[in-house]
């Protein structure tokens, strides 16, 4: 590994190599380890990526926060925008700049800086779809960036929007947090479905083939991936729409796959009996305390679900 710092022009020059463009949308995906040692930090990363879209462009990345039981999300302060991201150092450095808007939702906050940064977050509420800002920026033509390997980050984000759209349902646990409506604390329930991680690089094959991958290259010691965001959510709207179960990740011990999605053939007596036979213990003690835990079927309502921008 070089180490010799990576400087913030340094990181300009990377990211317009990879086809970074003035007046650019990106959602932004980082590993900062995988960076190499940066001068000036998360903090210069941001000013990198503001000088190369220009002030026409916008940055936008994940600044989602945890959920709860209920009973423990009581004892947690309440989610508002000052609630710290799980998603790492890039996503808490944005929170710091003067520029940032915060979108509004109680839990899937984006943090975005930029020309649209404050139109997506005003939008995006305890009323919308969790992911629907990518879905938003797909449509004007914005681009994932990825800085780190697909090891290291699975995905490009926009998968989410492909199972809304399609109205993928799967089991979760009844999980949330307390925030302020309209002056009262009230309860959030999370209500979209989620996925095993080791899912998305299925699609990767897929963006190629598409056309959907416009560069490959290094930003600073970063293995790093731009691609057409319209294109990768087509790409999985299309599969996904043909065959739902091609989000199972494969593996026979997957509780998500296995259980928890519409299209699972798996049931709860038959992975505990496997998982004993097989010695994973763990796996069936956690498949048994699902009988007893509460699970909901997610989304159980359609009418925050983002509409079907490529149905024909």
């Amino acid at each position: 590994m070089d180490k010799k710092p990576i400087t913030k022009a340094g990181l300009v020059s990377d990211l317009r190599n990879l086809g970074v463009r003035q007046g650019d949308i990106l959602n932004v995906k980082c590993s900062m380890r995988s960076l190499g040692k940066v001068e000036g930090g998360a903090a210069a990363l941001i000013e990198a990526l503001l000088e190369a879209v220009g002030a026409e462009g916008t940055i936008v990345t994940d600044s989602f926060i945890k959920v709860y039981k209920p009973y423990v999300a009581k004892k947690m302060p309440l989610a508002d925008d000052n609630s710290f991201s799980y998603c790492g150092v890039l996503a808490n450095e944005m929170l710091k700049h003067p520029k940032v808007e915060r979108s509004r939702h109680p839990v899937q906050k984006f943090a975005a800086i930029g020309k649209y940064a404050k139109e997506f977050c005003e939008n995006h509420t305890d009323e919308s779809y969790a992911y629907d800002i990518l879905r938003i920026m797909a449509l004007k033509g914005g681009k994932n960036l990825k800085i780190g390997s697909d090891e290291q980050i699975p995905g490009v984000g926009t998968t989410h929007v492909a199972i809304g759209m399609l109205k993928l349902r799967n089991s979760r646990p009844y999980l949330g947090v307390y925030y302020m409506k309209n002056g009262r604390k009230t309860f959030f329930r999370r209500d979209w479905a989620g996925i095993c991680a080791a899912s998305f690089n299925k699609f990767l094959p897929y963006y190629e083939k598409n056309g959907d991958i416009i560069a490959r290259g290094k930003v600073g010691n970063a293995d790093s991936m731009l691609t057409s965001m319209r294109g990768t959510l087509k790409t999985e709207y299309d599969i996904l729409k043909k065959d739902p179960s091609f989000l199972d990740c494969g593996d026979p011990f997957c509780v998500d796959c296995r259980l928890n999605w519409e299209f699972s053939r798996g049931t709860k007596p038959g992975f505990i009996l496997k998982s004993l036979l097989h010695g994973k213990l763990m796996k069936a003690v956690f498949v048994a305390r699902m009988f007893y835990k509460k699970y909901v079927t997610l989304p159980d309502k359609d009418s925050k679900l983002p509409p079907d921008d490529f149905a024909e």
